[in-house]
């Protein structure tokens, strides 16, 4: 498939239909049975696809996550996104011809509709999902697991990599600036964790959404 019927799949994909949950890897969601999302559009970042394979879709920023993972990603069946830089990493570079890949340009200053622009991206792959459910048109977007702050040393509800230890607070308090470039969408974005450090948007608890 040409690149650019992929990038028009994308636009208008869930048409304010139906919901698009992102399933970060924030502590809160620690104990959260993820099945109960089973018959939701979700989108998993990271690692946390190695907890949730039924993901509709991975995303993923850089090669670090290919090169760390445990998931076999070339049994994946959902839909796959990552940034040009992590495109050409083993395996990626052998998947690319397949119609569930997108490959997408790294915006760094602000989020944009139009998907053959690219996917915001300042060096967070929790932005970049956010950029492709609007790109998406969901209807609403729920974020899960985005707090931005860790809980005895630990930042994810799964173990943490070597590579996650190196995010210290001043790392995340400078990443949590980006989200201000979210702010117009604000009635459309809901974060499910009410203690969240970002505070561009909505807040809800995870239970009132899941009874």
């Amino acid at each position: 498939m040409r690149r650019d019927k992929r990038y028009k799949i994308i636009n208008n994909y869930l048409n304010k239909e139906r919901n698009a949950f992102i399933i970060g890897g924030g502590t809160s969601l620690k104990g959260f049975d993820l099945t109960r999302l089973d018959n939701e559009f979700t989108i998993a970042i990271n690692h946390t696809i190695e907890h949730y394979p039924q993901a509709d879709c991975l995303i993923f920023g850089d090669k670090i996550f290919l090169n760390k993972t445990t998931f076999d990603i070339r049994t994946y069946k959902g839909m796959i996104f990552c940034s040009e830089g992590a495109a050409y990493s083993y395996p990626m570079q052998e998947m690319i011809p397949q119609d569930n890949i997108f490959v997408f340009e790294t915006l760094r200053d602000e989020p944009v509709i139009n998907a053959k622009k690219g996917l915001y991206h300042p060096t967070s792959s929790g932005m970049m999902a956010i950029s492709l459910a609007l790109q998406m048109h969901a209807k609403r977007i729920y974020l899960l697991g985005f707090d931005y702050y860790k809980v005895n040393g630990q930042m994810h509800w799964f173990k943490d990599y070597d590579h996650h230890k190196k995010y210290h607070d001043d790392k995340l308090k400078k990443k949590l600036k980006k989200f201000k470039n979210f702010e117009k969408h604000r009635g459309s974005i809901i974060n499910l964790n009410p203690d969240s450090l970002i505070e561009e948007f909505q807040k809800k608890s995870i239970k009132d959404v899941f009874i």
